[in-house]
């Protein structure tokens, strides 16, 4: 349980990637909800990619904020149903700015 839910925290690490290829293209956005709309819009993800990646956020932020008050059970689950978010949205990135 624990290796599902560190690998998955640390895959949302990776969000800082496209924060800092964004900023370096385009712009310097105010939030990390902003990235995600700004990709969006460039096309890069869809909007259900986008929602996903924001509510990933949600949930980073909870964990990192509110650890004690987390029922870890529900982290699992989350981790183990939508990894594959964070992947589609690592291949989306890559390939938009060839890396």
């Amino acid at each position: 349980m624990l290796y599902s839910t560190c690998n998955w925290l640390f895959k949302t690490a990776l969000i800082l990637l496209p924060t800092s290829l964004v900023r370096k293209r385009w712009a310097c956005l105010g939030s990390t909800n902003e990235m995600f709309y700004f990709l969006k819009e460039h096309q890069i993800i869809d909007q259900q990619l986008a929602e996903k990646m924001i509510k990933a956020v949600g949930l980073r932020n909870l964990v990192v904020h509110e650890y004690g008050k987390l029922e870890m059970a529900g982290i699992y689950h989350v981790a183990q149903k939508d990894i594959n978010d964070l992947d589609d949205f690592m291949k989306a990135v890559v390939s938009a700015f060839d890396i």
